[in-house]
């Protein structure tokens, strides 16, 4: 911990024992510290510590978190085991998947429309697929389907439903 920290703590420590309030201290504190002072919610939190019955002006240890992500090993919990081997799998391809394209379907959002992002895209050569306006009828991932289809119908007149579907599977075999 930092020794000016630990100081600044006694500071506030030792007011408040002399029964100072919390603006009061800051006050005082401000002018002696200038721009070094803690900031004046701080030393209201330490204000309330120190009422609370806190003694020690240092930090209490914190518990150590464990990474769960190692840098070279991936570790990934599943409680479903084909999860699990998707990850692996994953895992396994790696760069050779992305390297070799991939589709990638988003929104119209900001973040994803960004020149930055459309750039980087460029870069990894991604084909992105534009979601279209809602439409509760067609599904996003069909939406690249619907509208070539859309323009291959246009201007087309069909006089009964076998038409329109017998029309539909010849372009899809094409």
């Amino acid at each position: 911990m930092d020794a000016s920290r630990s100081a600044h703590r006694a500071v506030i420590q030792f007011l408040r024992a002399e029964w100072e309030l919390a603006s009061q201290i800051y006050r005082r504190m401000k002018e002696v510290y200038g721009e070094q002072c803690l900031a004046r919610c701080t030393i209201f939190q330490w204000c309330q510590h120190y009422e609370a019955g806190r003694v020690n002006i240092t930090d209490l240890p914190r518990p150590v978190q464990v990474d769960a992500v190692k840098k070279q090993q991936r570790t990934y919990a599943s409680h479903n085991p084909q999860e699990a081997s998707l990850w692996q799998s994953l895992c396994t391809v790696g760069c050779t998947v992305l390297s070799k394209g991939l589709v990638l379907l988003q929104d119209n959002s900001r973040p994803h429309v960004a020149k930055k992002t459309l750039e980087i895209l460029e870069i990894f050569r991604w084909e992105v697929l534009q979601h279209p306006s809602y439409s509760p009828d067609i599904s996003p991932c069909d939406s690249h389907i619907f509208d070539p289809l859309k323009k291959y119908l246009k201007g087309q007149r069909f006089t009964c439903d076998k038409e329109v579907k017998d029309t539909v599977e010849n372009w899809i075999r094409q």
